[in-house]
């Protein structure tokens, strides 16, 4: 009888899946059973957009670097709706707005506070990329907006299963609204407080999420990645190249309903 409940639930998960998915590529896994639920284009190179600065956080909290130790914002063509340069603010400020708000100003200047500046950094993350087994991946900057930043599905779910392991990820994947305190320089020297919210609509809406990063460009579409904690089990969703915002949402909603419906017993 168990037998059959878990087929049954797990012939429900694959109807659905196949049926609603708009993402170009996608991977539902099972990280405790190490098995794939949905597996959809998984080994297709795609652009990941700001997917990258999962990678971007994960090496600058590995470095050992002081964490509150104060960076600055540089002068860079990058975008950002909060900072500007000259604006200085903790290390783990800066790695809370890249990866919370998926701020490209805050990732850059992590990357050029590196020992040996954003070149060595770049290697650093392919460096690690190498060590984890993503052989289909590539990173040429920290922010994302390059569309020859590069991933597989698989490859992505290698590093979601080891930034999982890092608590202080962990923690700002699931904030949904936060406040940093930036310097300001002027005549002299001022704070002003920046507030910005997570852009994964879905954090707001379940508690289980537990890691979580989104992108966006042209190139690669809309993407987003998540390790969902569930009866204590873990699993990876990588959605890749979804043509809309509202488009990726949807396939967010069905991956995390496709993990409900695992721990669900269907009755016969």
């Amino acid at each position: 009888m168990k037998f059959i409940l878990i087929l049954a639930s797990l012939m429900l998960a694959v109807s659905a899946s196949a049926e609603s998915f708009n993402s170009s590529s996608v991977l539902i896994y099972d990280l405790t059973e190490r098995k794939s639920v949905v597996d959809y284009n998984a080994d297709k190179e795609s652009s990941i957009a700001s997917v990258t600065k999962l990678m971007t956080v994960l090496v600058i909290l590995e470095s050992k670097l002081p964490l509150h130790e104060i960076i600055t914002i540089p002068r860079t063509n990058d975008r950002s709706p909060r900072l500007v340069p000259g604006m200085r603010l903790s290390r783990v400020d800066a790695v809370q707005l890249a990866l919370v708000a998926s701020d490209n100003r805050a990732a850059k200047a992590l990357a050029i506070s590196y020992p040996g500046g954003e070149r060595q950094f770049v290697a650093a993350m392919n460096q690690t990329a190498k060590q984890l087994g993503m052989e289909n991946t590539y990173y040429a900057e920290p922010t994302g907006i390059m569309a020859t930043n590069r991933a597989t599905a698989h490859d992505l779910v290698k590093l979601l299963e080891y930034a999982n392991n890092n608590e202080v990820i962990r923690s700002f994947s699931q904030v949904d609204v936060s406040v940093v305190n930036v310097g300001v320089r002027k005549k002299r020297q001022q704070n002003k407080t920046v507030m910005f919210g997570n852009t994964n609509p879905l954090v707001y809406e379940s508690n289980n999420i537990v890691v979580s990063k989104t992108g966006y460009t042209t190139a690669a579409g809309r993407c987003a990645v998540m390790v969902v904690d569930k009866d204590d089990k873990s699993y990876a969703i990588v959605l890749l190249k979804a043509p809309s915002l509202n488009k990726r949402t949807q396939d967010s909603r069905q991956a995390l309903a496709i993990i409900d419906s695992m721990s669900k017993p269907v009755l016969m």
